[in-house]
């Protein structure tokens, strides 16, 4: 894991994700309050899951008044037991207010490209999905964390 659960002091990644937010929110000209959605692969563990709530909870602080954020796993494991998991992404862009139309960031907790984050993907293809159902809206998604100079 790359945030040391140990350290609740550590926000490196947290700081790098609301980073690149910021990068991308200006190189694209889109208007504050960004509406942001950060996203990891989504866990059966509950520990795991408090770490991407951490991290959004860091990008929400650093971004103050300049953003609404959330958490969102990519995927979950079916049952009841796993619902601590949600929300989805899936139900979240293009599903719910205010993500569901205009302009928004998905904030990639993710280290390097693979099935899940690569082109082509399955969070690019729940991010089309989305898209299709929902007239207006636009996803703009951070570069993964592996580039980062913060990580």
């Amino acid at each position: 894991c790359l945030v040391d659960t140990a350290a609740p002091a550590d926000a490196r990644v947290g700081r790098a994700l609301a980073a690149a937010v910021l990068r991308l929110g200006r190189a694209r000209g889109l208007s504050f309050p960004l509406r942001v959605v950060v996203v990891d692969h989504g866990s059966a563990s509950r520990a795991v899951v408090a770490v991407r709530d951490r991290l959004a909870a860091t990008v929400a602080e650093l971004l103050g008044p300049r953003a609404s954020v959330i958490a969102a796993s990519m995927e979950r494991r079916p049952g009841e037991q796993y619902a601590f998991a949600e929300p989805l992404l899936e139900r979240v862009v293009g599903g719910a207010p205010p993500y569901d139309s205009g302009d928004v960031v998905v904030a990639m907790a993710f280290l390097q490209p693979g099935r899940h984050a690569g082109p082509g993907g399955d969070v690019e293809q729940i991010l089309d999905a989305a898209r299709g159902r929902s007239a207006g809206l636009r996803t703009h998604v951070t570069p993964l964390l592996g580039g980062s100079h913060l990580v």
